[in-house]
């Protein structure tokens, strides 16, 4: 197996999986970038928590979410707009299919994606089942995360186009 070799000529580790934050919902994260495009960059991140009016672990948990869907990223104590990011402000249309192209890459609607691969429809729990086969958690049960992955499903998944929800059968399926 060929190994990563990053810009310095050094190994590079393997890339994250990335694990959506519970908190972060898709109007803070919008509005972050919305904030950013307005300002210059880059900003300190302490800054952005006084311009926000925010206390810090929210802004902290709707940077991450926004750094993970390839938007903004962090560099230190510094925050700036991503290629990625200047195209999701300057998109029309296209907001909605850019949001849900990143999301097929993060948890926990890749893990949703992988098991709707194999069947129909899938519930909150077992998507919060299979994170936790695979070490990735915001809670220390399966129980716990069931309702944290039910959220952001609903939250980002729906409002995205990458899921529906039966909220009869309590199960989601690719749109």
């Amino acid at each position: 197996m060929l190994a990563q070799i990053n810009e310095n000529g050094e190994k590079a580790s393997p890339p994250q999986e990335f694990l959506m934050p519970a908190k972060a919902t898709p109007i803070k994260v919008i509005g972050l970038a919305e904030v950013l495009e307005g300002m210059e960059l880059p900003i300190e991140v302490s800054s952005l928590a006084h311009r926000f009016h925010q206390q810090t672990p929210s802004l902290l948990s709707t940077l991450g979410t926004a750094e993970g869907l390839g938007l903004v990223k962090k560099e230190g104590k510094y925050v700036i707009l991503t290629d990625l990011g200047l195209g999701f402000l300057k998109a029309s249309d296209g907001k909605i299919s850019i949001i849900r192209a990143e999301l097929r890459k993060i948890e926990p609607f890749k893990t949703a994606l992988e098991l709707l691969l194999k069947k129909s429809s899938v519930s909150a729990w077992e998507v919060a089942e299979s994170l936790h086969h695979k070490n990735m958690f915001w809670q220390q049960s399966p129980e716990k995360d069931e309702a944290i992955v039910k959220l952001l499903l609903i939250e980002w998944g729906i409002a995205a186009e990458l899921l529906s929800y039966n909220g009869k059968s309590q199960q989601f399926q690719i749109m």
